[in-house]
């Protein structure tokens, strides 16, 4: 089993370098603990972005 930290996944919200090893680890089951999505929430609020938008974004990228 992988846990993704919140570095990972916001990799992915912000397409950022190693963004589909990411994606590619939550496909085959990565899990992300409760702190670390609010940690990766917190980021995204930081940034003013919407964070359903931003699930909505990084599903789009998995799906690639």
């Amino acid at each position: 089993m992988v846990n993704a930290d919140a570095s990972a996944l916001l990799a992915l919200v912000f397409d950022e370098a190693g963004a589909g090893d990411v994606a590619e680890a939550l496909e085959n089951g990565a899990l992300l603990s409760a702190i670390n999505l609010a940690e990766v929430l917190g980021k995204v609020r930081q940034r003013d972005m919407d964070p359903p938008r931003c699930c909505t974004s990084c599903d789009a990228r998995r799906s690639k």
